[in-house]
C-alpha cells in the first residue's frame, strides 16, 4: 500500500442475504460497544461463546449505519445466509499470488 492509500480501520465482513444480495460491512468500535451494551442488557452470551450471533448482531449494526440495510434485527436474523470474513488478499489485486507447484 502506498503512502497516499489509506485503509480504514475494522473488520469486513461479505454479508449473502436470502435473495443473493451481497455486499460487504465494515465492523468497527461502534458496532462491538453495541454487542456489549445489547448483550449485557438481554442477558446474551459473550462474544466467544455466541460468535454466530455476536457476528450477525455486528453486521446488522454495521449495515444499518452505512445505510444498506433498513431490516429490522429480527427481518436481518432470518434474511443472512452467510458471513464471511474479507481478507486482504482478496481486497488487493495487485499482490502477487504464490507460484504454482512444480509439476511431477
Amino acid at each position: 500500500m502506498s503512502s497516499e492509500e489509506r485503509s480504514l480501520p475494522g473488520q469486513r465482513i461479505r454479508v449473502t442475504l436470502e435473495d443473493d444480495t451481497n455486499f460487504e460491512v465494515r465492523i468497527t468500535n461502534r458496532e462491538l460497544l453495541a454487542w456489549d451494551m445489547t448483550r449485557g442488557k438481554y442477558g446474551w452470551p459473550s462474544f466467544s461463546e455466541a460468535i454466530f450471533l455476536a457476528m450477525t448482531f455486528t453486521s446488522w449494526k454495521a449495515a444499518t449505519r452505512e445505510k444498506l440495510t433498513t431490516l429490522s434485527w429480527d427481518a436481518w436474523q432470518e434474511a443472512v445466509e452467510a458471513l464471511e470474513d474479507v481478507t486482504d488478499d482478496e481486497v488487493d489485486v495487485t499482490r502477487p499470488t504464490s507460484p504454482a507447484p512444480a509439476a511431477g
